[in-house]
């Protein structure tokens, strides 16, 4: 009997999906392509909650991917699933069916990203509830892997380390591709790039004092980009005037998709001096796209970047000003040589490992 196995897709479905909802996405598609080359394909399973049937159709389509709705807790009576893959920290209580999760991070645990300590407990509850329920593990770097396992007690033979991939849209980009899309957002001078949301972590505040520091040519700018609420964006703005930098950083909001590779490929440098990492996707991101980075000594970043980044302590201006201007000097063969690294990342292995730990957590279910 061809066996199934499932994934919970319902980040996939926000429109404006978060760093986890790209990495479930691209992980499918990978995973469609993947049974596309095995002689007996397992069927894989798309799950997503009853409340979020409106956004099916961002659901990715492939030959070997079936959608699926499920509600609360109830299995769906056919097919019967060999392992569900959770990439949130939720999973659908269905009997009889492995469990893997990943970790991503520990952030609520720590403490990280939220000044209010009621929602801080309702979210190290919920993680640790995900744990104890899960009989395999996936953390996306070694760094998340021994950091998780110094808080929680989980049986480390139980849990794998299998790193992000890079997909094929980010690579260099033709001069009229990258014209093209510094057109569509009103960019006429050089510029640095720097994406995502402005959580405490990501450390963006250092960032833009750390920019204002730098001696730079004066035609250049730092450009943000992130679906960021009207909160979020008048804070920046508070921070960018008192700073003096309203002339000198654009805040582009939410940018579409298809826009981000060429916009990746067109920076002078890729910014991303986090305070902390469970990953660091888009440090692969800019190195494939060509892009030279600035990115952190500490937490999962060097292991993302794999040696070809420049290295800063997050917590310093003064590092990330000079890291500043260190990276716009990196030179062609450097560059190449990140791209050549990023070029090893892919999703179709990210696919394979993890395909590999579902067969294995579903043998693990049946012994």
């Amino acid at each position: 009997m061809t066996p199934s196995y499932t994934v919970d897709a319902s980040c996939v479905l926000n429109p404006h999906a978060t760093g986890v909802g790209h990495y479930t996405r691209n992980l499918v598609v990978a995973l469609d392509q993947l049974c596309a080359q095995l002689p007996q394909p397992p069927r894989i399973v798309l799950a997503y909650r009853a409340g979020q049937w409106r956004n099916r159709r961002l659901l990715p389509r492939g030959e070997h991917l079936r959608p699926q709705i499920w509600h609360k807790t109830l299995l769906p009576r056919a097919p019967r699933y060999a392992a569900v893959l959770c990439p949130e920290f939720r999973m659908p209580g269905w009997p009889g069916v492995a469990r893997v999760g990943v970790i991503h991070d520990i952030h609520p645990v720590l403490g990280l990203n939220s000044e209010d300590r009621e929602r801080l407990q309702r979210s190290v509850a919920a993680l640790r509830h995900y744990v104890a329920q899960a009989d395999y593990l996936i953390f996306v770097s070694r760094y998340t892997r021994d950091e998780f396992l110094a808080h929680f007690d989980f049986p480390a033979e139980r849990g794998a380390v299998i790193h992000h991939g890079v997909g094929p849209e980010f690579r260099p980009h033709a001069a009229a591709e990258i014209a093209a899309v510094r057109e569509r957002h009103g960019l006429r001078r050089p510029y640095f790039l720097w994406t995502g949301m402005p959580r405490p972590s990501k450390n963006l505040g250092g960032l833009l004092r750390g920019f204002a520091a730098a001696s730079l040519p004066a035609d250049h700018e730092l450009v943000i980009c992130g679906d960021h609420s009207d909160e979020q964006r008048a804070a920046l703005q508070r921070d960018i005037a008192g700073l003096g930098l309203e002339q000198r950083v654009r805040l582009l909001g939410y940018v579409p998709d298809g826009d981000i590779p060429p916009l990746f490929a067109g920076a002078r440098a890729y910014l991303f001096p986090s305070l902390h990492e469970g990953f660091g996707m888009p440090i692969l991101e800019a190195m494939a796209s060509g892009t030279p980075v600035l990115t952190s000594s500490t937490t999962a970043c060097p292991e993302a970047a794999g040696g070809h980044a420049v290295l800063v302590d997050p917590a310093s201006v003064e590092q990330i000003a000079r890291g500043i201007e260190a990276v716009v000097q990196v030179d062609a063969g450097r560059i190449e040589a990140a791209r050549a690294y990023a070029a090893t990342q892919t999703w179709a292995e990210t696919a394979r490992q993890t395909l590999q730990v579902m067969q294995v957590a579903a043998a693990l279910a049946k012994a």
